[in-house]
């Protein structure tokens, strides 16, 4: 079944995180007229720090949202967690814990990635990771795909192609060092 507000709220997500992303490439860049070596001198974070300052002013800045909204219902929901028996609370924690890292770490990656890519680049390769793992997903987990998840994988897939195909067609010739 189609959701047309999850649509709207997945669209809304990836708005926001390509525009994080071409922010945080102005942050990383060296000012206009600075010459590269100079520019470092003065910046004190690199793509990593700048992430992890992102991330923990992100968090403190949603925390109190977030406590009101679903801070009511965090002890039934734990409760519930342990009610089934399958993990302890302790396993159910380093659980969460574990998953929190290797998101926080995936996500430090992408960035140290973006300081090294044109954010568009990087968008295109976000969007198309995302199809090859929902394709992926799709095999491994022997799930059938609907009609419109394959046509949404495909139509993600060549649109990351044609970039790949006209960036190298229109690229700017390098110049020969004098």
């Amino acid at each position: 079944s189609f959701a047309w507000g999850s649509l709207a709220l997945a669209t809304a997500s990836t708005l926001l995180f390509a525009l994080r992303s071409v922010l945080a490439k102005r942050l990383l860049a060296p000012p206009r007229g600075q010459q590269q070596r100079e520019a470092a001198a003065h910046r004190q974070l690199d793509a990593g720090n700048t992430f992890a300052l992102l991330t923990t002013l992100s968090f403190l800045w949603t925390l109190p949202a977030a406590l009101y909204l679903e801070g009511p219902r965090l002890e039934a929901t734990w409760a519930a967690a342990l009610a089934g028996g399958r993990l302890s609370a302790q396993e159910l924690l380093m659980r969460l814990l574990g998953s929190a890292v290797a998101y926080y770490l995936y996500n430090e990656v992408a960035f140290y990635t973006l300081a090294m890519v044109h954010p568009v680049a990087h968008a295109v390769g976000n969007t198309a990771k995302r199809a090859l793992l929902l394709l992926g997903s799709a095999l491994c987990l022997g799930t059938p795909m609907g009609a419109s998840s394959a046509l949404g994988c495909a139509v993600a897939l060549s649109g990351a192609l044609a970039f790949v195909v006209a960036r190298a067609r229109h690229r700017a010739p390098r110049r020969k060092a004098d």
